[in-house]
């Protein structure tokens, strides 16, 4: 066992974890670790070629009371209208983030309410106001949820899908654990497989 996974496993029995409990924990770190695939990139598996994705959920959680993700803006975003997605900076960003985020209320908006409301200065409401705005952000890029999709194709045909939605966060690792735990490949190949079957006894026929 290495050092991580011995340090996993003690903290998992300070948190309450049973030893039994606590060597599964980590059995699954190392499983995950070790998987031979990754996001986004195709590969070989029972005569299949598997894809595994990660994007936007087409039902996402309710964030209108913050604002909505997108990819199309008009104006600049020094308006305060538009943010930044922050999972959409630096060069390791998720696939398929959306770029930007409208704000249900804008920035010169905030400033005018905390003027209204507060004793302070306009440079200050400004900075109070951006960063309340940035928090939105934040809070709603935390909660937007995503949809994990697993394709088994063959000779370029889907054959066989697997889908689980409604899933949080932004982290690889959860996502892979997720992945592994409702044997999302297997279900994919299993289905491939059913159908390969159908496609091919219904040539016979004919």
């Amino acid at each position: 066992m290495l050092d991580q996974d011995l340090q996993l496993y003690r903290r998992s029995r300070t948190e309450g974890f049973t030893a039994k409990e606590a060597l599964q924990v980590v059995r699954t770190a190392i499983q995950v670790r070790n998987v031979p695939w990754r996001f986004g990139k195709p590969f070989e598996y029972e005569g299949f070629t598997i894809r595994v994705t990660v994007g936007p959920d087409p039902v996402p959680v309710d964030l209108s009371w913050l604002g909505e993700f997108t990819d199309n803006i008009t104006g600049h975003h020094s308006e305060g209208i538009y943010l930044k997605n922050p999972l959409a900076r630096g060069r390791h960003q998720p696939r398929n983030v959306y770029q930007w985020f409208r704000l249900a209320v804008p920035v010169r908006e905030r400033v005018q309410s905390i003027l209204e409301h507060r004793r302070c200065g306009r440079r200050q409401a400004w900075e109070m106001a951006w960063r309340s705005a940035q928090e939105d952000v934040l809070l709603a890029s935390v909660h937007m949820s995503r949809i994990i999709t697993v394709t088994a194709r063959k000779d370029g045909i889907t054959l066989g899908l697997d889908v689980l939605s409604g899933v949080d966060g932004d982290d690889d690792q959860y996502h892979i654990e997720l992945v592994l735990a409702n044997g999302m490949i297997e279900n994919a190949v299993q289905e491939a497989r059913q159908t390969l079957q159908r496609l091919c006894s219904g040539s016979k026929s004919t």
